[in-house]
């Protein structure tokens, strides 16, 4: 599962992938800044060994 949220902001978006690879990693981000139709210049990771 890829969750984002907005730090300055109540904006959630989710989305659930069948395992954890690169390629469901790279395909929520790219999902994720098409869905809000920008990119944030800063991203921070929590968990990102869980």
């Amino acid at each position: 599962m890829a969750v984002f949220t907005s730090a300055k902001g109540n904006y959630r978006f989710s989305k659930l992938f069948p395992k954890q690879d690169t390629s469901c990693f790279q395909e929520a981000h790219a999902s994720f800044f098409e869905n809000i139709k920008s990119v944030y210049h800063t991203v921070v990771y929590d968990n990102a060994n869980a």
